[in-house]
Formats: structure tokens, sequence, C-alpha cells
């Protein structure tokens, strides 16, 4: 088949639609963005338009709502002209995006061709870089982005010293990078002479690029030149500066012994068009093909929690969420040990399944007196975090296929019907559900029938389920296990049951397209339940409100506690990262509606976990109150909105106390080009001179918690 049009849905990450547009090569493009990824699909073109290919955007209104967004774009796939065959990458986007996306995929070969085209359906399995179609086949994913473009399509601007590609280089015995690191805490008063060797010898591999407006400032006077600023520490940086230099260069003189497609060094990242500061900082960089991992390096254990949370925040949202990061510190005689640090190892035992990006962080602590020997594994430590590569096929576009599936009709039009109740043909009518996603929309889900209900999922996923299913246990006749949760498997094991609703929302969107291709056949429904907007979708019955009262109690991991004792203030004071006096206030002078509940955080110490959670009684409002606006609060910030998106998703916003320096409006642009904006962010300012004295806007906050 000649190369045609793709379709590819847009969601908040860009990486997979560049990656998919790359492998594919289509002489035409459709991007199918919602009104919320309006701006992703913007930057997207800017980084693959060319004159050999054609692009167009298709917005699809909310995303969520089946009848609007599925009349959105089949009226604009039908006014620019797209027929089938057509292939539709639908990695991107929201559940009921992809669920339309198939569904009309369907419905257009169906009506042209009399049969539909599952190989031509396409997900991204980022597990093993591979793409993989409806009909089961996969393909290599050999596309490749630089650290550039990947920062560039999530908003934000570098400045580095970079190399590419950089081939493996073989370092002269005695290693000089060796040497440098043994006489890393021997700076005291100047650096040593290795270190100075290492540093010419590194910097020669080495070009500085940036980002129009994303550059370094060098003023006059005693201002360090860019290369400078890069390679060294300031003249008068004291020994630990200089030490922490030296182990900096140590382990990208490690990591280039190995190849790699691209190595960064002391990474700089602003917001495009934001602020000159920057937003964050990154010691080094790999790349392999679209695949990167962000190396920090410590002198020491002391922090390593507290930073291993802000640097997956910061990675994962400059570089997108497939991000990993590997964190080199040297373990001192002085240090603890290494699994009681900041109770790194006890939060991950809570925290899963709310944040499993946690499993993206590792470390490799290198032990008093075999320092060199663990620093020599630091190139295969990072190596080892990337999947393998897979001996997958290059992808080809597939010819018309002797076994396509012949249907006589495609999956009707959704209903644009609105009711005030879940109507009774949803229910009464049986349903089915994925296990494994968020166990607030796996819940959200089962209260919208009072007939039975099956799960479907790996067997792992059902087992962690089942331990907090409570009252909802006795209606869960079935359970269905699948070995995986490609559409084919999918499609394969509901094709098995009597007429029931299907829901999409705690699903995969694989997942999502395997429910969707079998509801066609097998006069199935859909349902898709929007929880930040509390409203139910069904496929063939409309749209109805429905908010559960979640179950905050099994949601919210780690376990946040309802009550606090004056040991917690001062943990919470001694960490340093919270204007307390401004926290007190904010929530003194708040008032909550009916039922509403704060809630603390069990580890106060720890920065990028949220510090009070309060729960209304189906949506949640995280609260922080940063000292400042410097890098470092920034960084807080950022964890922060990311640690009540893993928790609770979409019904969880961030309410930050910021300090009133300068006009709301400004603070509160300058904040959020930093955070979600669906939902966005709520602000209260303190005064400068008297934290205790707050402003906020006590409607915003009672409105979103009632």
């Amino acid at each position: 088949m000649v190369p045609g049009t793709a379709v590819v849905t847009v969601g908040s990450s860009p990486v997979p639609v560049v990656l998919s547009i790359r492998a594919t090569s289509p002489s035409r493009v459709v991007l199918m963005c919602s009104e919320r990824t309006r701006v992703e699909a913007g930057r997207i073109v800017e980084l693959v338009a060319s004159a050999d290919v054609r692009i167009d955007i298709v917005e699809c209104g909310s995303g969520t709502d089946f009848s609007d967004s599925y009349t959105a774009v089949w009226e604009g796939l039908t006014r620019i002209g797209v027929s089938a065959p057509f292939l539709l990458d639908y990695t991107g986007g929201t559940s009921a995006m992809v669920a339309i996306a198939v569904a009309i995929h369907q419905r257009l070969h169906i009506n042209d061709t009399g049969a539909d085209r599952p190989d031509l359906r396409l997900y991204q399995n980022e597990s093993d870089g591979s793409l993989q179609s409806d009909s089961g086949t996969k393909f290599a994913l050999r596309s490749a982005m630089t650290i550039a473009e990947m920062a560039n399509v999530h908003g934000f601007g570098v400045d580095m010293a970079r190399r590419s590609p950089s081939p493996a280089v073989v370092w002269d015995r005695p290693v000089l990078w060796e040497r440098a690191f043994l006489q890393r805490g021997h700076q005291r008063d100047a650096v040593s002479e290795p270190t100075v060797e290492l540093r010419r010898a590194l910097e020669g591999m080495f070009e500085l690029v940036a980002d129009p407006g994303c550059e370094r400032s060098t003023g006059g006077g005693d201002e360090l030149s860019v290369s400078d600023q890069v390679w060294s520490t300031k003249a008068d940086a004291g020994g630990d500066d200089r030490a922490g230099k030296t182990m900096e260069l140590a382990a990208l003189a490690v990591l280039v012994g190995r190849h790699w497609d691209e190595v960064a060094f002391s990474c700089e990242v602003r917001s495009i068009g934001g602020k000159p500061k920057p937003v964050a900082e990154f010691d080094v960089i790999v790349r392999r093909g679209h695949q990167i991992v962000v190396v920090e390096v410590k002198s020491s254990l002391r922090g390593v929690a507290e930073s291993a949370g802000r640097r997956l925040v910061a990675a994962r949202t400059v570089f997108g969420g497939a991000t990993r990061v590997l964190s080199i510190s040297p373990r001192r005689k002085t240090d603890d040990d290494p699994d009681e640090v900041g109770g790194l190892e006890e939060l991950a035992g809570q925290w899963e399944p709310a944040l499993a990006s946690l499993g993206r962080w590792h470390r490799l602590v290198l032990e008093h007196g075999k320092a060199i020997k663990g620093l020599r594994k630091a190139g295969a430590r990072a190596a080892a975090l990337l999947p393998a590569p897979t001996n997958a096929l290059d992808f080809a576009w597939p010819a018309a296929p002797s076994d396509s599936l012949t249907m006589a009709a495609a999956l009707p039009v959704p209903s644009d019907g609105q009711s005030a109740t879940e109507p009774d043909a949803v229910r009464e009518h049986p349903l089915v559900t994925a296990v494994g996603g968020s166990p607030l929309a796996v819940d959200s889900v089962l209260a919208v029938t009072s007939s039975e209900t099956s799960s479907i999922g790996r067997p792992d996923a059902l087992r962690a389920y089942d331990s907090r299913r409570g009252e909802q246990s006795s209606r869960c006749t079935s359970v269905l296990e699948v070995a995986g949760l490609d559409a084919r498997s999918i499609d394969a094991a509901c094709g098995q049951l009597r007429p029931s609703t299907l829901a999409i929302t705690p699903a995969t969107k694989s997942v999502t397209a395997g429910m969707t291709a079998v509801a066609a056949r097998g006069d199935h429904d859909l349902l898709h339940v929007d929880i930040a907007s509390g409203y139910a979708h069904s496929w063939r019955h409309g749209r109805w409100p429905h908010r559960h009262r979640a179950q905050w109690e099994s949601t919210s991991n780690p376990q946040y506690e309802l009550g606090v004792d004056g040991s917690w203030w001062r943990r919470l004071e001694s960490a340093g990262h919270v204007n307390i006096p401004a926290l007190e206030a904010l929530l003194h002078g708040l008032h909550l509606p009916p039922g509403a509940r704060v809630r603390y955080s069990p580890i106060p110490d720890v920065s990028w976990l949220v510090p009070i959670l309060i729960t209304g009684s189906w949506r949640a409002i995280g609260v922080v109150a940063p000292t400042s606006t410097t890098h470092s609060d920034r960084s807080m910030v950022m964890g922060c909105d990311h640690h009540v998106s893993s928790m609770v998703g979409d019904v969880g916003r961030l309410l930050i106390a910021a300090p009133s320096g300068v006009s709301a409006a400004q603070q509160a642009r300058s904040w959020s080009a930093l955070l979600r904006q669906n939902p966005a962010p709520l602000f209260a300012f303190w005064r400068d001179r008297n934290p205790s004295t707050v402003e906020f806007d006590g409607t915003s906050i009672w409105d979103w918690l009632r």
C-alpha cells in the first residue's frame, strides 16, 4: 500500500504523535485534538511540517462527550475529504477520543470497502518501543527525537553542552576520570590538576547549543562566560562545590564510554516565552532513539529522597512521561543506610499503584571504599533502564489483507440524549470494567449499575484490586483474566460476553480500542465516566450527572491523616520548604462545604508530597505554600501538582499560596506555565511582611469541593 493519510489522536504528551509521523512517513497527517490539546497540536505542526506532507487539524471539542465529539470529528474529516483506507494511531488523547476515533475508522472502512481494517489501527507500546496493530502485527518504532525537540514540543527550550552522535570514548590508562574522582575532596584552595585535565578533554568533545531566547545570561563585570558556567564552578566556589563538579565530570566521562545517539551536559531548561529564570537543570542526559535517561549526580546520600521526586517530576514535565532518572551518589561513612534515607522505600511501598512512575527512578549508590568500581557501572546502569532493542520488522504500509473482517454495520452514531439520572437500560445492564488504572475511576464506574459486574485485566492487576473492592465485591460475579492488554486480546475476551456495558474509563488505550471494536459486533454499549465534570456518557443512551462519593481512604496513597499534633508541624517547618504562617492562615480562613475534610501528609519532610489534601465528596484540592519563587520552590510546586494528579487525576487540583511580590495575574501566569491546566491551579496570596495575611477566592474553592 502506498503511504497515504494518517489520523493521529493528540494527548497532553506530543512525543508519541511526532514518533508515529516519523515512523509511518504518511503523505498526509490529520491531527485529532481536543480543545485542551490544541496548543500541543500546534507545537507538533511546527516540528514536523514540511513541503512534502499536508497537515490538517480536526478539533473534537471537549474530547469527553461521545455525541458532541463524534459529530465534530465526523464533520471535520468529511470537510477535509478523508476517506478509506487510512491509518489511525490512537496512542494519544482521552479514552472517549480513542473510542470515537476507532468507531469512525470502522465506519468509514465498512462504508467504503465493506470490511473493517484493524491492521490499519495502531498504538505505541512504550515498554518495548514498538508500534502494534489491532490485528496483532508488531513493528519496530525506530524513529527518533533529539533532546531539544522533546523539550520544545512540551513548551520548553534548552541551553546545554551537546555531543551527537556520541560514539564510545576509550580513556587512556591510568584513567583520567578516576584520578580526578579520587582527588575530588582535596580542592579546598584550588581545582585539582586532574579535574582541569578532565574538563579540557570533555569540553573538546561537546558543542554549546541553545534554543533562541533560552540562552544563559552573560553580563559584564565578573559574570562567567557560557563555557565557564557549563564546565566549571565559580572562582570563589568552596571545596564542596568543586567536589560536586568533579563528580559530575567523572560521571559524564563514564557515560560517554558507551555509544549513545546524544549526550547533553549541564542542561538548563526555560519555559518558551516565559521568565528567563531556568525552571529545571539537569546534570547529564543520554539519549538512544527517542528514549532518554536523566542522570543526577549528588555528592552524598543526604537529601537523595528529597531530590528524587523533584528530579523525576521535572524530567517528565520537560521531556514526557517515559523519561527515566538515574541518581548517582557516594555513600559516606556518616551516611545512613541507603535503603532508609528519607523514607523513600517506605513511600514507594505505600504509593503503588497511585504513582507507578516512581519505578522510572533508579539510583546507583557508590559504596565507601568501592566508589570507583561502582561508578564504572554508571553507563551500563543507564543503558539498562531503556527498553531492549526490538527485533520487530520496520513499519510498512499494509496492503488489504485477505482475512479482513467483513461487517454488515459499524457502531451506530452515539446518542445525544440527556437525562437527570442514569437510564434504566444502563443501570440494569451487566457491566464490564477494566482493572489496572485509577481505583477512583473503577469505583466510579461500578457505581453506575445495580446489575452484576465483571472485571477484566491481567491477573496481577485483578489481585491488587480485589483487596480493596469493599462493598462492590459482592456484585462482581465474574473475572476475565487476559495475558495482554492489546486490542486483539480484549476483543476476543469481550466477544464471548452477552450484551453488556463496556466501561472504557479505567482502561488503557488499546483496551478501549478492543472494547470499541467488539461493541459493534456484539450489541454492547460503551460507558465513559468523566469524573472531572461529574457526568457519565453512554454510547447508546446519552449522558447524565454522575457524582460518586469517593472513598478517599483507599485512594489517597500514601494514606493521609485526618488529625495531627504539633510534631507534624515541627517536621514540616524543619524541612524548610513551606511557609508555615501562610499555610496555617489559609487553612484557618477556609470556609469548607459540609463533608469536606482536611487531611495531612504522613511524610511532611518530603517536599514533593503535597502537605495538605482537602477532600470533598468527589473532588479534592492539594494545598502548598512555597516560601518564594526560586528554582527549588518551583520544583516543589511542580512535584506537588504531579502528586495530586497521580493520586486522584482530574478531580484534584492544586491551591498555591504564593508570595504577593508582583501582581496576582502575573504570579498566576508564571506558576500556571509549569502546571497542569486541566484542571488549572487555584491561587492564594500572602504578604511578604505579614505571611499570616492571606487573600484568596473562597467561592472557587467551595464550588470545587461541594
